[in-house]
């Protein structure tokens, strides 16, 4: 029998990876892969089926159920997506079919709802908030400094830091034009809120969690916001990921907080894509948990580790590395509000001279434009990876990029 795993809608960056991880299923596990795509685009006309993987359109979720539910639940490995929009659509084909499913699913795209659960059950893995209806003249509770943030966006869009009051009615001024906004990228219905901010490490954790609720863990990645570097704004700027990253949390604690999430949630059949913070009292902090691969993760450990995540879908323990490598991937934000000239050119030949230079790429060619906050949907303009086995090379160049990032983006 045909076993398939079922992607709902193309992932367009980097695709050629991806495409390599289907066909590295097909070939080591027999897998073949079937995507589900919306809109025709220049992407979908350039592909099409092979032995591992084939493409059907789908028209509306109806449509895609009907397509769906003509596999049997056996021949289905995994149903999958790169959207975080789609996580709840592909839980709710889970349950159609009968395949084990989060319980509480909802939690995905919704951060308050996330945090209620917790507090009630696991209240020192989060933090007090204060849901906001603008619509109201509700008084704020929350100590300053605090954040406040859409409960349905992604990727840090509109997360906006709040020192004082003023910030906190400044914000409230701008909401008519964030809502139109968070609408136009196909986010509806958001409400917003405030929460304690909590100062510490960021750490992402992905795992996959199975049928028993048992999970696998990947090798955890630490990240760094641009707020370390002094910039007014919630993008990460940099992911790290090396051999003994993983001491710097204590095992037996990091293992109990994930079994409470997947018990609390009711977690299954997914993989977990969990981002956190070790606070300076060592306390572990949930900033969000969502269903699906992270943003970059599936890249990052083929780049890594020539590690395939998905064909770790039935596997439990952890992924055993061997390699001592250290990498990591700086993605180039706007520091300011300000018009795009273009990249340092001699800057950029000083990093790919580095000795752990790994790869460069500029992902804006557009010069002259205004560039803008990832806060106000804006994403990078270039990106850098080191990757070396030498630790001292490693840590020399990071330092070099770190106090290099303000200098490479030419704005004015």
């Amino acid at each position: 029998m045909e076993r398939f795993l079922l992607n709902i809608d193309i992932f367009y960056k980097n695709f050629k990876v991806y495409l390599s991880c289907f066909e590295d299923l097909f070939k080591k596990k027999g897998i073949k892969t079937i995507i589900f795509y919306k809109e025709i685009s220049s992407l979908v006309e350039k592909l099409e089926d092979r032995d591992f993987i084939k493409f059907r359109k789908y028209t509306d979720f109806d449509d895609l159920k009907e397509q769906i539910l003509n596999f049997s639940k056996e021949e289905i490995f995994y149903i999958n997506t790169f959207d975080e929009k789609l996580v709840l659509l592909t839980n709710e084909l889970k349950k159609l079919l009968n395949l084990p499913f989060t319980e509480k699913y909802e939690i995905f795209r919704n951060k308050d709802l996330q945090r209620k659960y917790l507090l009630e059950s696991f209240p020192e893995a989060t933090v007090n908030f204060q849901k906001i209806d603008f619509n109201k003249n509700e008084k704020l509770w929350i100590d300053f400094p605090c954040i406040i943030k859409p409960t349905s966006s992604a990727q840090s869009s509109w997360v906006t830091f709040l020192q004082n009051i003023w910030d906190f009615e400044n914000f409230k001024k701008n909401i008519s034009n964030l809502n139109k906004n968070l609408e136009a990228r196909g986010f509806f219905k958001n409400d917003f809120i405030v929460e304690e901010f909590i100062d510490g490490e960021i750490f992402t954790l992905s795992y996959f969690v199975n049928d028993f609720w048992e999970y696998f863990l990947f090798p955890i990645v630490k990240v760094k916001s641009v707020q370390d570097l002094w910039i007014d704004d919630f993008s990460n700027y940099v992911r790290i990921i090396y051999k003994w990253l993983d001491l710097e949390l204590d095992e037996e604690k990091l293992d109990i907080f994930i079994k409470k999430h997947i018990k609390i949630f009711w977690i299954k059949n997914t993989f977990v894509f969990h981002d956190m913070k070790k606070t300076n009292s060592w306390e572990f902090k949930t900033i969000e948990v969502n269903g699906r691969i992270g943003w970059y993760r599936l890249e990052m450990y083929k780049e890594t580790f020539g590690v395939n995540m998905l064909s770790f879908i039935d596997k439990v323990g952890h992924l055993n590395i061997k390699e001592n490598i250290f990498f990591a991937t700086f993605a180039f934000y706007p520091y300011k509000e300000a018009i795009f000239k273009w990249l340092d050119k001699s800057l950029e030949q000083e990093f790919k001279k580095m000795k752990s230079f790994f790869s460069f790429k500029i992902i804006s060619w557009k010069e002259w434009k205004k560039a803008w906050f990832t806060k106000n949907w804006f994403s990078a303009l270039a990106n850098l990876k080191l990757k070396t086995e030498s630790e001292i090379d490693f840590w020399r160049d990071f330092d070099f990029v770190e106090k290099n990032y303000k200098n490479f983006l030419l704005l004015e």
